[in-house]
């Protein structure tokens, strides 16, 4: 079991230590045959470089602010319909759920095309073409779509999270309500007061998921964002940067800085997980999406 354990953590960190430790190689050792994964030469240009290129400081500061927003209104939005699905009955519920269930199925590429045109030309039933006399009102690179998706429930991997949040209350006593009716509890205030305090673990579960999907997330800011400065599209661009901007036109070393930057885009999300890990399994746990 112990030999088992160990070569499964070896193969996972193997490629996250080699990522780290190369970030740290010289340009002399990327030539070297007798360098495999240590540094010979140890420097730390590769890091700076990529520091720089991405303005990392500004960069992730609009990165997380944008994340963390979208992530509180989409884990909001999720867990009232997670628990609408799992507590109340109402005509098409079977139905409804199956859709949210196939958003999870269907790929963000399939609907890419009517994504972009839906936000570049966006409506609401018309109203704004009588207003304007224009097609529609062109949201394309800016930040809005983003949130208009969230508050619709319509995010990245929304379906997910509404699956997580039903699973989780669907397990939880129907006594908690019961007490807070007999009490003269609305079902507004049930939910707020009784219910969400005792979902924390599904909460902090769909919350880092959604900040990682949301920071990490290339296709959704390649579609309707590509021009704002976020950590995906910086480094998208970065390797192409570089070899525009740097007198440097190596090759090797170039895709070696993307690949030190890679760690520096992964680091905060490193960083949130090791303090919150384990309300984290809690909540995987209790949620019902493994096994």
């Amino acid at each position: 079991m112990i030999l088992v354990t160990t070569g499964l953590v070896f193969s996972i960190l193997s490629p996250i230590v080699g990522l780290v430790l190369r970030g740290f190689m010289h340009r002399q050792d990327l030539s070297n045959p007798l360098v495999f994964m240590i540094p010979i030469n140890f420097t730390l240009e590769n890091y700076q470089v990529a520091f720089e290129m991405m303005r990392y400081p500004e960069t992730l500061w609009l990165t997380m602010r944008h994340a963390l927003a979208v992530t509180i209104i989409q884990t909001m939005v999720c867990a009232l319909a997670g628990y609408g699905f799992a507590r109340f009955n109402f005509p098409g519920r079977n139905l409804l759920f199956g859709v949210v269930i196939m958003t999870i199925v269907v790929p963000i590429e399939a609907i890419s095309t009517s994504l972009f045109m839906q936000f570049r030309f966006f409506d609401i039933f018309g109203i704004f073409s009588i207003f304007t006399g224009e097609r529609g009102i062109n949201l394309h690179n800016t930040i809005s779509p983003m949130y208009i998706l969230a508050f619709a429930g319509a995010g990245v991997r929304s379906g997910l999270f509404v699956f997580i949040f039903r699973q989780f209350f669907k397990n939880m006593p129907k006594e908690f309500e019961e007490s807070a009716f007999i009490d003269g509890a609305n079902k507004v205030r049930t939910f707020v007061s009784i219910i969400l305090p005792n979902a924390l673990p599904a909460i902090v579960t769909v919350f880092l998921f959604t900040l990682v999907w949301q920071y990490n997330d290339i296709t959704y800011s390649g579609i309707l964002l590509p021009s704002i400065n976020l950590m995906p599209n910086m480094l998208r661009t970065l390797g192409s940067n570089i070899y525009i901007l740097s007198d440097i036109q190596d090759m090797t070393w170039i895709n070696l800085v993307v690949q030190t930057a890679v760690v520096l885009v992964i680091a905060p999300m490193v960083i949130i997980y090791l303090f919150l890990q384990k309300l984290f399994i809690e909540g995987v746990e209790r949620s019902g999406i493994v096994g």
